[in-house]
């Protein structure tokens, strides 16, 4: 359930005593719910802090506490605890199966090429060549005669010098210098700009709407004074799954009666309990003295034939063994309450299901089905798969293997006609309590006989539930 605050506490110190106690004249649809019940849901506060002041405004004014998990109604002046046998809250339904993932966008395209790195330097220059041979030596131009030994004549002039040479041969080309060194490599060019984005991919499709689990409803009658039950007066509240989804809590849905009267006592009721108290009164009057079992006469027992089943008073995650442990744990149960003994030589399965195998392949399906105290629940397997204009079972399959009446959810995975609900949702086989959310298991309930005693609501396999079990 969603936890409500204050604000909600508010509303309810407003709302809730026209709803389920009928007192306002002005108000015929809070006078009808009165009538027929009202949702868990709408009667939520988190704490008992969020309760509005109990006082004559909201006498008889009824809230589920969240964290106590736990109904109070305010009667003189307190708020009291409303004490029921037993009776869960419908729960939600299973989880839509999740849309296929959209595929992967288009690659986006290569970025460009960086630019090129720059040259290296140049190598060194290679060493000089061999020089060259001298040229040939220019002519010795013609002697003058000679003249009359004269006076020592002055020193002549130096004479012109003579025409150079033609320029010599070019010399032989000089050995190849050795390789320059390799130049610093250029820097790396600028990266390249990212592509576009890839187009997204296709949206999955939605998931189917998970089924709407059933609510579980509340109904108050105001009793009044002299009433057989509360001597000074005070409320009748009566709890059950709204198993047909009328919205009304009908006679035939009702799991619990608790009574909260104003000298201060309370009561509690289990299902049928009064009914059976007065059936068959009269008969029991009038019956003769051959009609009387003598002392220490055996138990007449179920009816001929007929195999018995059971809901177990335990609970378990959905680590159960698989179908193996949980047959056993219906034969450990049978046997703890005397049902199967080393006489009788009785084995008991588990009503359940997965992708291994059912009911409709591991069940014995001859006789019929009754409780441990003699209830028929299903005159043949014929009756209890097949069902008539929408009821299965005769009575619900609400008796636990010591004889009490128990109002739970029990783990199934089982469609009426004893077949795997969904092989997929069983624990991965009633193996692992922590599998996936989607490999849960559903559940049926008790205080069913429409198609919800065995397929009602789905939770995950850390929640915990106990098994329906069959003489084979």
């Amino acid at each position: 359930m969603k936890a409500i605050g204050v604000g909600v506490a508010l509303v309810l110190a407003t709302m809730v005593p026209a709803v389920l106690a009928g007192c306002s004249d002005d108000s015929p649809h809070a006078r009808e719910k009165t009538a027929t019940g009202v949702s868990l849901d709408q009667l939520q506060v988190g704490t008992r802090g969020d309760l509005p002041a109990c006082n004559a405004d909201s006498e008889s004014m009824l809230a589920y506490v969240v964290d106590e998990k736990m109904i109070v109604v305010c009667m003189e002046g307190a708020w009291q605890e409303v004490v029921f046998p037993g009776g869960p809250k419908g729960k939600a339904g299973a989880k839509g199966a999740e849309g296929a993932k959209g595929k992967a966008g288009a690659k986006g395209e290569t970025g460009d090429h960086g630019a090129k790195g720059d040259q290296g330097d140049q190598g060194e220059t290679g060493a000089e060549g061999a020089k060259g041979e001298t040229g040939a030596k220019g002519e010795t131009g013609a002697k003058g005669e000679t003249g009359d030994k004269g006076a020592k004549g002055d020193k002549g002039a130096t004479g012109d010098k003579g025409a150079t040479g033609d320029k010599g041969a070019t010399g032989a080309a000089g050995d190849k210098g050795a390789k320059g060194e390799a130049g610093d490599k250029g820097e790396a060019g600028d990266k390249g700009e990212a592509g576009d984005k890839g187009a997204t991919g296709a949206k999955g499709d939605k998931g189917d709407t998970g089924a709407i689990g059933l609510s579980s409803l509340v109904k108050l009658t105001t009793l009044a004074e002299g009433d057989e039950t509360c001597a000074r007066g005070g409320v009748r509240i009566d709890l059950g799954i709204d198993a047909d989804r009328s919205g009304a809590l009908d006679p035939s849905e009702i799991a619990s009666t608790a009574y909260v009267c104003k000298d201060g006592t309370t009561a509690s009721v289990d299902a049928g309990a009064e009914e059976d108290a007065d059936a068959g009164a009269e008969e029991d009057a009038d019956a003769g003295a051959e009609e009387v079992p003598d002392a220490g006469a055996e138990d007449a027992g179920p009816a001929p034939g007929g195999r018995i089943v059971f809901a177990t008073s335990q609970v378990w995650t959905g680590a159960l063994g698989g179908l193996a442990g949980a047959d056993a744990k219906c034969q450990a149960a049978a046997e703890a309450a005397g049902i199967a003994t080393a006489g009788n030589g009785k084995t008991f399965k588990a009503w359940l299901s997965d992708a291994t195998g059912s009911p409709s392949t591991r069940f014995t399906k001859t006789g019929s089905f009754v409780t441990v105290t003699g209830v028929q629940v299903a005159a043949s397997w014929e009756a209890l798969t097949t069902g008539s204009d929408g009821t299965f079972l005769e009575a619900p399959l609400n008796v636990d293997e010591n004889g009490a009446t128990i109002a739970s959810a029990f783990w199934t995975n089982t469609s009426t006609a004893g077949e795997p609900s969904t092989a997929w949702n069983s624990c991965q086989n009633w193996s692992n309590q922590y599998a996936l959310p989607h490999e849960g298991g559903y559940r049926g309930t008790s205080a069913a006989t429409t198609s919800s005693w065995t397929s009602a609501t789905w939770t995950m396999c850390t929640g915990t539930s106990g098994l329906y079990c069959f003489e084979q």
